[in-house]
């Protein structure tokens, strides 16, 4: 059951001391969900106390920096802190090739199981404890996703 949610940054574009680029945190009684990842949401995310063993899920809207630029940085973290919990990400379908792209790039070799998900493959979702994700097409500059959690 969806207990809570927590705004990790509403800022548009480009993040300020004060105000995160857009991020929030959906927390259900056994784990929460992550919905966008932009620059420096992992910094927000750790001040808000949040716990790796209970980060299950990443929703990503779109492919711009301000939502899915914190993205590997987060994932670079969680590895090297020897995380081992299962994470499960799904955007958009551009979404996978990125990652593992900058995995390639980067010398990353997960030591976690981590799926990735394109959207448009999975239009409703059901999480554990009754949650349902059904996403549905934005209009924006480039292709984006919104989403809606349900219990």
């Amino acid at each position: 059951m969806l207990k809570s949610f927590q705004k990790l940054g509403c800022s548009t574009g480009i993040p300020i001391p004060e105000r995160g680029v857009t991020s929030l945190i959906i927390s259900d009684d056994q784990y929460d969900i992550m919905l966008d990842c932009g620059e420096g949401n992992y910094l927000k995310w750790k001040q808000a106390k949040y716990d790796w063993q209970k980060l299950k899920y990443i929703f990503i809207t779109h492919m711009h920096p301000d939502h899915a630029g914190g993205l590997v940085p987060l994932i670079f973290y969680r590895n090297i802190l020897r995380i081992e919990s299962k994470l499960t990400i799904y955007g958009p379908p551009n979404l996978k090739k990125y990652l593992m792209d900058s995995f390639k790039h980067q010398g990353l070799n997960l030591k976690f199981e981590l799926e990735i998900h394109n959207i448009q493959n999975h239009k409703n979702i059901e999480l554990e404890n009754g949650i349902t994700v059904s996403s549905v097409e934005l209009i924006h500059k480039i292709p984006c996703l919104g989403y809606k959690f349900k219990d």
